[in-house]
């Protein structure tokens, strides 16, 4: 006997229910509603490549990753990969009934469970109340897992700021212990005037390491003080770029519901043009927000530097304006680093347009050198690095206005900006910081007023053995 459209054999069914009982959505539904969703489940799989939804198409269906990866693209650029065990996509679209706001594709084959809520008056004897109480569940998981995340942050943050508490606090042991030294030897050269010049040496020499200590203390307390100010406001902004990204997709749905309903001639539809258009102006501020924040996912892999800054620059010098010159010093090698290109791509960007923006209105010249620099332990601990060895070191020099002191030691600050109002939104350094200290590397700034600024970029070298346990492991 053949089957009618919308059933399954016995042994589907069998699989679907097992499949369902042991979801973390599902499970605890009761056996009875679990076999009215059976007709609305099923299992599917498409081969690498495939494009599972499109962005601005209609959709009815919501999708569990079960093996493999997908990535989500929103107008063509790369937002995140979903490869978990029960990641899910497409629910956005079934709960709103609207086209998708994204084209997810598959980066390999992929196994998918599938379901279709869109159907049950057709096939299943599922309520719309029994369906929109399953629809609910999911997105509370959702909203469950991502508080989960947060409080997971939270919690490494603060292990970091315990021990940047124990380091200040064994600094200061330090110093106590110094300054009892240095009164038992003042009174050993009271004491002891033959031994003079050698009791006097020996207490420059302590001299000289207590002002080490004095000033590495100095520099943790400062460090101390900007990471703790950085984790506040990382907190805060992402917590902020949550809801306010909510709110717009709200008003975007909203845009699109009122544009999808006028008449072609419609006088309001290019005003609501407008404010989609700063709707989506808007999530672009959001993302750069999340990226600050380090609450977006990241993809980091081997990558050949060279190569990728020479693409970036040639892209950047075609917007150049021809009063503006750039010269390029870049040291030719197989070395690679541990990044994410797009983040490294962002950095270079937003590096070449400040030097930009600050050679805008006299002309002048951009010069970018790239080679490799082996660091010692001073060197890192003045540029905050955690390892001895060979660093690539990216320079971005320009001969434009050139930064204030006071503007120096801000111009990485979240919302610092020297530019006039609505001309900057002051993430764009803040950003690159962030990225650098997820990279493991640094950025520094060097600039005087009149002459210029220029900015190093350190990126630590992956060696040869680092490179083959690396792909081993990821």
């Amino acid at each position: 006997m053949s089957k009618k459209k919308g059933q399954h054999s016995f042994a589907e069914n069998q699989k679907i229910i097992q499949y369902l009982k042991q979801s973390r959505l599902f499970g605890s539904l009761e056996e009875t509603t679990l076999k009215k969703i059976v007709p609305l489940s099923k299992f599917v799989c498409y081969p690498k490549g495939t494009e599972i939804l499109k962005e601005g198409q209609k959709n009815d269906k919501i999708y569990f990753i079960i093996r493999g990866k997908v990535s989500v693209y929103v107008q063509n650029e790369h937002i995140l990969q979903l490869q978990r065990l029960g990641d899910l996509f497409g629910e956005i679209s079934i709960i709103c009934d609207q086209a998708c706001s994204e084209t997810i594709v598959a980066d390999t084959d992929v196994d998918l469970f599938c379901f279709q809520s869109t159907v049950m008056g057709n096939h299943s004897d599922l309520s719309p109340e029994e369906s929109q109480n399953i629809l609910n569940r999911i997105f509370v998981r959702i909203l469950t897992e991502k508080l989960s995340l947060t409080t997971h942050k939270a919690q490494q943050s603060e292990k970091t700021n315990q021990l940047l508490i124990k380091t200040q606090q064994e600094l200061l042991e330090a110093h106590n212990k110094l300054q009892q030294t240095y009164r038992e030897l003042e009174v050993l050269v009271q004491n002891k005037t033959l031994e003079l010049k050698i009791m006097n040496e020996k207490l420059q020499a302590e001299i000289i390491e207590r002002q080490k200590l004095e000033k590495e203390r100095e520099r943790l307390e400062k460090q101390l003080r900007h990471t703790q100010k950085m984790e506040a406001i990382q907190t805060l902004a992402g917590g902020i770029a949550h809801e306010f990204n909510n709110l717009l997709q709200g008003i975007l749905i909203g845009i699109d519901v009122a544009h999808f309903d006028m008449s072609h001639n419609n006088s309001l539809k290019h005003p609501l043009q407008h404010a989609r258009s700063f709707c989506e102006r808007a999530k672009q501020m959001v993302r750069q927000i999340m990226t600050f924040s380090r609450q977006e996912e990241e993809n980091h892999q081997i990558l050949r530097i060279t190569p990728l800054v020479q693409q970036t620059l040639e892209q950047i010098r075609k917007k150049l304006p021809t009063s503006i010159e750039m010269e390029l010093n870049l040291e030719e090698n197989q070395h690679t680093i541990w990044g994410n290109s797009s983040q490294i791509q962002q950095v270079i960007a937003n590096l070449c347009s400040n030097a930009e923006y600050a050679m805008r209105k006299q002309g002048g010249r951009l010069e970018v050198s790239l080679h490799i620099l082996e660091m010692n332990t001073s060197m890192i601990q003045g540029f905050g690095l955690e390892k001895t060895g060979p660093y690539l070191q990216l320079t971005i020099s320009d001969t434009g206005e050139g930064l204030s002191p006071e503007a120096q030691e801000r111009i990485f600050d979240p919302f610092f900006t020297t530019k006039p109002v609505g001309e900057g939104s002051g993430l764009g350094l803040s950003i690159v910081h962030g990225i650098m200290q997820n990279n493991r590397g640094a950025i520094t700034v060097e600039s005087e007023v009149g002459t210029g600024t220029k900015f190093h970029v350190f990126f630590p070298l992956i060696r040869s053995s680092e490179s083959s346990y690396t792909a081993s492991v990821n």
